[in-house]
């Protein structure tokens, strides 16, 4: 049971960061075979596989609450009022006038012809539904590519590619945000990138690489600027998520993981790590809006080294 409350808190926690999640868990197995704890290493390696799927759950939630919910636009709102102007800075807020802002937002977005966030489209799809078949279509299509190249290249790369490696490519990723060009007025979201971040996307198994980082980086690198990078690294992962968790559920059976949660300690442990990695979501987005999230690839350096000296 501690091994799973173990993988629990680390794969919640870390999946909203760009510091690759499975890349850490893969980390703490090598540590603890080289400590001589052998049997544990095996059975929290035993767990991963199993439940690796499944523990993405907390985030889909994560992504929910913040992409969708009334206090997600409330931290958003200094965005909108750098455009709108409708609150001052310290006035209190209400639904009814947030919901005002974001149309008037809209309404500013349209007239320059500009598409509005992907996530919003998703929240109000009466406003155009034309564009949200479109946003819809190009996921599906840039997952539709992704989904190939996991089952022609991910077992060959999950075990060909060493460990420090994968947090080399992380590390550089990151690194690599610090040069990102200006970013271009009027960029989209169109086949040709949504296919080109379909096969980036797709070449992502190897251990250790971020999929959050290396997304966001393509996204950047492709002149989306900062905000809309991290709507579109997340609006292309959550259909993956979801294929995860249903492959697990399908393979295992729901009450194989039901059985585990019925425990007030996992429990708790599942909702603490769920908080957590709800702020450690809210840091990251607020790193990407700023153009800081490079500064992650300093924090990277640590498990490449770890990785390399025992590996």
């Amino acid at each position: 049971m501690a091994s799973l409350l173990l993988l629990f808190f680390v794969q919640v926690v870390l999946e909203s960061l760009p510091v690759s999640s499975s890349g850490h868990l893969s980390l703490l197995v090598q540590l603890l075979d080289y400590w001589g704890r052998n049997g544990e290493a095996t059975q929290l390696a035993l767990l991963n596989a199993q439940w690796d799927g499944v523990l993405h759950l907390p985030t889909l939630v994560i992504m929910a609450v913040y992409f969708f919910s009334p206090f997600a636009k409330r931290r958003a709102l200094p965005f909108v009022r750098e455009r709108c102007r409708v609150f001052p800075d310290h006035s209190p807020l209400r639904f009814g006038w947030l919901r005002l802002s974001f149309r008037r937002h809209w309404y500013w977005r349209l007239s320059c012809q500009e598409a509005p966030p992907y996530f919003y489209l998703l929240l109000r799809p009466s406003r155009s539904w034309s564009m949200v078949a479109r946003v819809a279509a190009l996921t599906a299509l840039s997952n539709f590519v992704t989904g190939l190249l996991y089952f022609w290249c991910a077992p060959t790369l999950q075990t060909i590619v060493p460990l420090w490696v994968g947090f080399a490519c992380t590390t550089i990723i990151l690194f690599s945000l610090r040069w990102c060009p200006a970013v271009r007025p009027g960029v989209r979201l169109n086949c040709w990138r949504a296919v080109l971040l379909g096969v980036i996307h797709g070449l992502l198994w190897a251990p250790g690489i971020s999929r959050l980082a290396t997304m966001f980086a393509s996204a950047r690198w492709l002149g989306f600027r900062g905000r809309r990078a991290f709507e579109v690294a997340w609006l292309l992962h959550a259909p993956l998520i979801i294929a995860l968790v249903a492959r697990d559920i399908f393979r295992e059976g729901v009450y194989v993981f039901i059985a585990p949660l019925m425990r007030f300690d996992v429990i708790l442990l599942l909702y603490l790590a769920t908080m957590l990695g709800y702020e450690a979501f809210c840091i990251t987005s607020s790193l990407a809006r700023s153009n800081k999230l490079w500064r992650f690839g300093f924090y990277t350096l640590i498990p490449m080294i770890v990785a390399f000296l025992i590996g």
